[in-house]
């Protein structure tokens, strides 16, 4: 009942928005119907092969006369897919075709897991063996890699596999990290099997809730 109240007062405040418009607007369905056309692309949107030649330019293609099309008539740039239409850097190499969809993303969490990967290497090199939450500290700069890994991934290709792997590292991330924090004030959530069996029941009984 609580929560019922809470939502409805949270609706209350609510108002009326329009999110990725840019992949609904007309011009745009008529332009990627021609890339299904001629290049036997999917109808399914965030299939593999629109990351692949010659989709992935026919798609681009039509993403960008759509944006010239709003700022013609005075529209704010309107997303596509839940993005912003961003230059992308691509080249056919031989057979293959190199993509990197949104550059400037993927080099931040390529940082990321630099910054990630040299924190992880401290702890191993300069945390006391004896300290008990040396192995939990390691776990999350495992945690923090998965997560940076899965996120470069994402943001070079951008298809329904990368976008499960970035939503699920991350969910990863911010568990273990509420793993890490509740262990260091409670250190027989880490040093028992009945505290782990413990943690994982809440967990799951908090995303199931």
């Amino acid at each position: 009942m609580i929560q019922l109240s809470f939502l409805v007062i949270l609706l209350s405040f609510s108002t009326l928005c329009f999110a990725s418009i840019g992949d609904k607007f007309s011009y745009f369905q008529d332009c990627t119907g021609f890339c299904r056309r001629d290049f036997d692309c999917p109808e399914y949107n965030f299939a593999y092969t629109w990351t692949t030649s010659p989709c992935f330019q026919c798609r681009q293609k039509c993403i960008f006369e759509t944006v010239q099309i709003f700022q013609e008539k005075g529209w704010r740039i309107p997303q596509f897919f839940g993005k912003w239409p961003f230059i992308s850097f691509y080249f056919n190499f031989g057979p293959l075709f190199f993509l990197i969809q949104e550059p400037a993303s993927t080099i931040f969490s390529l940082l990321n897991l630099l910054a990630v990967y040299k924190m992880y290497k401290r702890i191993c090199k300069e945390v006391d063996e004896e300290f008990r939450m040396k192995t939990v500290w390691k776990g999350y700069g495992w945690a923090g890699m998965i997560v940076w890994i899965c996120s470069a991934l994402f943001h070079s290709r951008d298809f329904w596999i990368t976008e499960y792997m970035d939503y699920f590292a991350a969910c990863l991330l911010i568990f273990y990290a509420m793993f890490a924090g509740v262990s260091f004030v409670f250190p027989w959530l880490q040093s028992s099997n009945d505290g782990k069996k413990a943690y994982v029941f809440f967990q799951v009984i908090f995303v199931w809730d």
